[in-house]
């Protein structure tokens, strides 16, 4: 027996079965005469027998779907490019949402970046200005020890005046 078929051998019981049922039966006779006559059936008298059944049959759904595109093709066409068009707008309308969300985050990157370079600002100018504030205070120390420096070098040419004149003085004396 062969795979996939779907007739199987009877057994010889079965066999016995089937043909005691075949004798019980009474067939009809077959008629085993091939001389038979009939009648030429271009006769104008001739009858042409009808389907005995009352329904009507449809035809296959493939031959129907092509009837009806075959007759109603503009509006077909019409259609698709609307349902074409339709799915365009669906998707431009996606794209613009998705391209305004991206924007909506470039603005609040670019907000924050903002946001951090004012307050880096904001801490250069104290940093800045407490520096400055620094060398303003070592700028006015230095000066202080310059005034001081420069009273005492007038005190030193005071002193050193009057040195000399003692020793102009000591001089004459000595000289007299």
């Amino acid at each position: 027996m062969q795979r996939g078929s779907s007739h199987s051998q009877k057994t010889l019981e079965e066999r016995k079965n089937y043909q005691q049922f075949i004798e019980s039966t009474n067939p009809l006779p077959t008629i085993d005469n091939d001389n038979q006559e009939f009648d030429p059936s271009n006769t104008l008298g001739e009858t042409v027998l009808q389907q005995s059944s009352s329904e009507v049959r449809k035809p296959p759904v493939i031959d129907q779907l092509r009837d009806h595109i075959k007759k109603n093709w503009v509006s077909w066409l019409f259609i698709a490019s609307i349902a074409i068009m339709g799915g365009f707008l669906i998707d431009s309308r996606i794209k613009n949402a998705e391209f305004a969300k991206d924007i909506e985050y470039q603005e609040n990157q670019i907000q924050e970046i903002d946001n951090d370079l004012q307050e880096d600002f904001v801490d250069f100018e104290e940093d800045f200005n407490e520096d400055l504030t620094n060398q303003q205070t070592q700028i006015n120390k230095i000066d202080l020890i310059i005034i001081e420096i420069n009273e005492a070098i007038s005190e030193l040419k005071l002193v050193t005046n009057e040195l000399l004149l003692r020793i102009e003085f000591i001089e004459i004396l000595e000289g007299e």
